[in-house]
């Protein structure tokens, strides 16, 4: 059978509170990684500096009159394309608002322009139509007074 290996003997005991027990233990693996590890970032520090040092070196890109005019233009094409598609949305909305204004007067009942109805929580609560000259019968203060008392009705 197979003897385990101890490594007591290699490892190294940091005392930082004074007790005399050992707070750390450091053996030689974990030594080996550490300063493997230390290597590492030291030379990636380096080579990072002599990178921009490279880079400081080299000369300013320069922006050539075609790459400018290439961004431009699809700058420009990129607006026009949202310019059509949100000619194309005020369409389908234009079309959605005529259906739903079909719908709410097949089913509020409304015959004339101008009618207004003021809603409570889904539900009809004051309607003022006009007459046959197609005058608005009220005024602001009449609204106002309907749109108060459809607020007081909830509160008792």
């Amino acid at each position: 059978m197979a003897k385990k290996i101890t490594t007591d003997k290699l490892s190294v005991g940091v005392d930082v509170d004074g007790d005399g027990k050992p707070d750390f233990a450091f053996d030689l693996k974990t030594i080996g990684m550490f300063i493997v590890g230390i290597s590492t970032v030291i030379g990636m520090w380096f080579t990072l500096k002599a990178d921009i040092e490279e880079a400081k070196a080299l000369p300013k890109p320069t922006i050539e009159r075609v790459e400018y005019d290439l961004k431009d233009e699809l700058i420009r094409q990129t607006i026009i394309d949202t310019q059509e598609d949100v000619e194309a949305i005020l369409e389908e909305l234009k079309i959605m608002d005529e259906r739903l204004y079909e719908l709410a007067k097949k089913k509020y009942r409304i015959r004339m322009a101008p009618t207004m109805i003021i809603f409570k929580d889904g539900d009809k609560s004051t309607v003022f139509k006009a007459g046959l000259d197609l005058l608005f019968p009220s005024n602001l203060n009449d609204i106002n007074k309907a749109i108060d008392e459809a607020k007081l009705a909830d509160k008792f």
